[in-house]
């Protein structure tokens, strides 16, 4: 959609010869253009959200197999996303669960060094 108070600055411009028919034409016209490009953007983006394919949440619990994989694949050096989609979970929850047992991990191997 047209911006309509930048027309009206451009007809009003016009109107009181501060521009020539050829310079409103031109102008209007770049308006126009504007306004078309800024309505196939929000369309292309419109597009791209559609697409975005998220994990199914059926809310499972983690059990010590899920936790393994994580950190298996965590140690192989992929990324929290590609973990998350492997497992079906969100990126953060994969985050978050890999920290978890690498401080528990940690606590576990403090534990036993005060044991020593």
């Amino acid at each position: 959609m047209i911006d309509k108070a930048a027309l009206e600055t451009i007809l009003s411009c016009f109107v009181n010869q501060e521009m020539s028919k050829a310079q409103t034409m031109q102008a209007i016209n770049r308006l126009a253009a504007h306004a078309f490009s800024q309505e196939q953007s929000e369309a292309r983006q419109l597009d791209r959200n559609k697409q975005k394919s998220y994990p199914k949440n059926d809310y499972t619990r983690w059990d010590e197999r899920d936790e393994q994989r994580v950190m298996t694949m965590r140690a192989q050096g992929y990324e929290y996303d590609v973990i998350a989609r492997e497992l079906r979970r969100t990126t953060r929850s994969v985050r978050t669960k890999f920290l978890e047992v690498k401080n528990l991990e940690a606590k576990q191997a403090q534990e036993k060094l005060e044991r020593i």
